[in-house]
């Protein structure tokens, strides 16, 4: 069941956006917060968080090529190929080339040690770039988003908040269930099904809370599936 659930992460995935969709349509003006969707991201965190051997990351530190590759591929390339997108689809949408901007840099805070966890990829080596990811996104920010204010500050406190108390509590967790085989082994069977379970959850919200505006706009949602 764990191996079938695995290969068919991305068909959950778009399953639950269609789900968000729908719900977006359905239910009351106001009724899904989008709040919601930084409590599921912070779940998922935390769940992710407490798989991490905090000892590796430290060695991980030293890798140069890995920093220099993926800083190249965050901060230079990605940025270049959303610019021509959004030039490409939204040429006449600002506020909608500097969402998708914003779409395509800023996972790289939190958001890609998701999807690294989910195909068992070395999390330990990703954590160990997130504090330049994040710097660098908060310094290159106002450049993003030149055309339309943004607060970098406000921006900033909320991905602080999102990492450091998910963080903050699988350290705390850990240190309390240490001498706990059973803890471990529960983690390790269910890590990643708990993990797609929030991802689904923040995916779901993150559509239904914006719903009525995406069936409002229907060629507006089809470039962006594009």
């Amino acid at each position: 069941l764990m191996n079938l659930l695995g290969k068919l992460q991305p068909v959950i995935i778009l399953a639950a956006a269609l789900l968000g969709l729908l719900l977006g349509t359905w239910a009351p003006p106001g009724s899904i917060r989008s709040g919601l969707i930084e409590v599921f991201l912070m779940l998922l965190l935390y769940i992710l968080f407490l798989s991490v051997d905090l000892k590796k990351i430290r060695t991980s530190f030293a890798n140069l090529r890995f920093t220099l590759t993926a800083a190249a591929i965050n901060f230079v390339f990605t940025p270049i190929l959303g610019w021509l997108l959004g030039k490409l689809f939204f040429a006449q949408s600002p506020d909608i080339r500097i969402g998708l901007l914003m779409l395509l840099v800023t996972p790289c805070t939190d958001w890609y040690l998701v999807f690294t966890g989910l195909a068992g990829g070395n999390v330990e080596l990703g954590m160990s770039i997130l504090p330049l990811n994040l710097l660098l996104q908060i310094v290159l920010l106002p450049f993003i988003g030149s055309e339309v204010q943004m607060d970098a500050a406000a921006l900033l406190q909320s991905v602080v908040l999102v990492l450091a108390i998910p963080f903050a509590a699988s350290l705390l967790t850990k240190r309390l269930f240490r001498n706990r085989p059973n803890f471990r082994t529960f983690l390790s069977a269910q890590g990643d099904n708990l993990q797609l379970l929030f991802l689904c959850l923040a995916v779901v919200v993150m559509f239904a809370s914006e719903g009525r505006s995406l069936w409002e706009n229907p060629a507006l949602l089809l470039k962006l599936f594009v």
